[in-house]
């Protein structure tokens, strides 16, 4: 393109079009007007947050929003199911072990007798029965119908000693015969197994049931038998437990070795490389015996703790290696000695580092 200017209310052509900009790589950037980078983007957009942004139709959490969304769902936030319009627990005060049943008449849900029979796991006879109730008895695995035969009301047994087909577990027993029963302890239903000529499978007792389980457990249960444990009782899985020996093994494979700690000796010892030994020879003379087979590079340190060298003398027994290049074991004989010493090789066996 060409280039020009106004110049007596005329547009003149400028001569030199070689030095004009044909693109923004032309031309610096300023220190106002910035080019656009998706560094100074990231930078600018983690300074803001949703304080910062209109809401649009993505709209804003806020309390009177759910409140509105409860009540067009006609939620009651009321304390009592009463509170509840087709429900009417004030008529009739509702009493242990009924259940809401519907009202016809007054379309309304009342208090009533429940529909189904009451199930019961525990280890003596339920109080206050009703006909047809059942109760497994946990600690003889026997199954009981509370049934009246016209004369009085007793427990029968359901079917003779069926200890072996009455199963309580939260889980679908495996491989079981037609007529066993099964109490899901996660639901409180009793369950039969039962084939209906094509094939077999659990079918509840008796519908939903009203449990009156004296068993029933919940999250305090739960809470209470779990401050009992510690990570004794749960076995270790993918998260492994801590060992000194899987710390040392990390600790070698990362090349970084464990450093040594001072300990104290008052009879003889056989040194191992790296030791750091406070000799108390306080009573009698102490032997310290340096490594059998010693490698280049081991260290020993050694300090009379006691101060008592020059009278109960301190025996370095050099273990077949030499010391200061000689084949004669090291007697400390000056009180407070600290020294130490390093291994170099099989000429001159232990060299002692301060002298």
């Amino acid at each position: 393109g060409k280039a020009y200017y106004a110049h007596a209310g005329n547009w003149i052509e400028l001569a030199n079009q070689s030095e004009l900009p044909t693109s923004t790589d032309d031309v610096s950037e300023g220190s106002t007007n910035l080019y656009y980078t998706d560094a100074r983007v990231d930078s600018n957009f983690a300074t803001k947050t949703t304080t910062d942004l209109t809401e649009g139709t993505n709209l804003y959490y806020t309390d009177a929003r759910v409140d509105a969304r409860i009540a067009a769902a006609n939620i009651v936030s009321g304390s009592s199911i009463d509170d509840l319009s087709d429900v009417d627990t004030s008529t009739t005060t509702p009493t242990d072990g009924q259940a809401l049943v519907w009202d016809n008449t007054n379309s309304k849900w009342v208090p009533g007798a429940s529909a189904g029979s009451s199930i019961d796991v525990s280890d003596i006879a339920p109080s206050s029965p009703s006909d047809g109730d059942l109760w497994f008895d946990s600690s003889e695995l026997k199954t009981y119908i509370y049934y009246n035969d016209g004369t009085s009301s007793q427990w029968v047994e359901a079917a003779g000693n069926v200890a072996s087909n009455v199963h309580l577990s939260d889980a679908a027993p495996s491989s079981p015969s037609e007529g066993d029963l099964w109490f899901n302890s996660s639901n409180l239903r009793l369950y039969v197994y039962y084939n209906d000529g094509n094939s077999s499978q659990w079918i509840e007792a008796s519908g939903s049931v009203n449990s009156t389980s004296t068993n029933s457990y919940d999250s305090s249960d739960f809470d209470t038998d779990f401050a009992t444990k510690s990570t004794t009782d749960l076995s270790e899985g993918t998260n492994l437990y801590y060992t000194d020996t899987r710390v040392q093994s990390y600790l070698t494979a990362q090349g970084i070795a464990a450093e040594p700690q001072w300990q104290e000796q008052s009879a003889a010892y056989t040194a191992s490389a790296g030791d750091k030994l406070f000799v108390d020879c306080s009573s009698s003379a102490v032997t310290v015996t340096l490594p059998l087979s010693p490698t280049q590079g081991d260290e020993i340190r050694i300090i009379d703790a006691t101060g008592n060298a020059s009278i109960n003398n301190i025996t370095i027994n050099r273990n077949g290696s030499n010391i200061q290049g000689t084949a004669d074991n090291l007697i400390i004989e000056t009180d407070r000695a600290a020294f130490g010493l390093v291994y170099y090789n099989t000429t001159q066996g232990w060299l002692l580092m301060e002298r």
